[in-house]
């Protein structure tokens, strides 16, 4: 799953510690829920797994468990400069941009 791409190479090295029976187990439960584990939570089914305590249910809770995924948007000065004039501040773009936002918010519930 990592040579296609689908598991992190990180996450991959974590779960390269699993038994081979713990990491069919896995598999299918990826399989199952369609959800590849964080890093993290590859790290916990390490940690599971060094103390004898990982079995179906245990993959189970930490395949399903709600992970907030980080919102990452990368807006440079070089992009935005077409739409404020060149003396606004980074300080006076970010207001506009988030008072454009919470106005967006408001007439989209």
């Amino acid at each position: 799953m990592t040579d296609s791409k689908k598991i992190p190479f990180s996450t991959a090295v974590e779960l390269s510690y699993l038994k081979e029976n713990k990491q069919k187990i896995l598999y299918n439960t990826i399989n199952e829920y369609g959800t590849i584990p964080s890093t993290k939570q590859a790290a916990r089914l390490k940690d599971f797994s060094k103390e004898e305590k990982l079995d179906k249910s245990v993959i189970d809770a930490i395949i399903t468990e709600k992970t907030e995924t980080p919102i990452k948007i990368n807006l440079t000065r070089k992009s935005l400069k077409k739409y404020f004039p060149k003396e606004y501040t980074v300080e006076q773009m970010e207001g506009v941009i988030y008072k454009l936002l919470e106005d967006w918010a408001k007439n989209n519930k």
